[in-house]
């Protein structure tokens, strides 16, 4: 029984992969949009978690460690988010990177934005490429933008901005 199950399952989901439409808007979209970059697709993406991978949890302290990466063969270097931790309805003491608390700041924690930039610069000088992971779809509780724009929020039935899955 529960080998048809999973037959049945997985011919429906072939079926849907192979009836869906492509959107119209989608062959408006120039070639060269369409195509990756030639170096995403082969080679070392290493990511990097600022306040856990060094005692003290700073770009610069971080930047120290990037010969070594260069030597393992890293060509990206990947940064999980690096804009301040919300403070409201934080899950334990030091709360989610993803929990965003501002899109246009750097969290003071890891440095300054001239910290930053030499890190990013030095990364660049070794031949290596960046990448921030910014993810909007995860604002944290204390956003302005919760307040100024709700509209860009799904709102609960109480009213409030958030998912209303229970997930938040």
């Amino acid at each position: 029984m529960i080998k048809k199950l999973k037959l049945v399952a997985f011919s429906i989901l072939i079926l849907f992969i192979f009836s869906c439409k492509r959107n119209s808007q989608e062959n408006n979209v120039p070639e060269q949009v369409k195509v990756h970059p030639a170096w995403i697709m082969q080679g070392n993406i290493y990511e990097v978690n600022v306040r856990q991978y060094t005692p003290e949890g700073t770009f610069n302290a971080f930047a120290k460690h990037l010969d070594r990466l260069k030597d393992m063969g890293v060509q990206t270097v990947w940064f999980m988010p690096i804009n301040p931790i919300s403070k409201k309805d934080r899950k334990g003491t030091l709360g989610s990177y993803y929990a965003v608390a501002d899109y246009t700041s750097l969290n003071p924690e890891f440095g300054s934005m001239d910290d930053w930039r030499n890190l990013v610069k030095t990364i660049h000088e070794k031949g290596m490429k960046v990448i921030i992971d910014w993810v909007p779809n995860h604002t944290g509780a204390d956003h302005r933008w919760l307040t100024t724009h709700p509209d860009f929020f799904c709102q609960r039935q109480q009213g409030q901005s958030g998912r209303d899955d229970g997930l938040d």
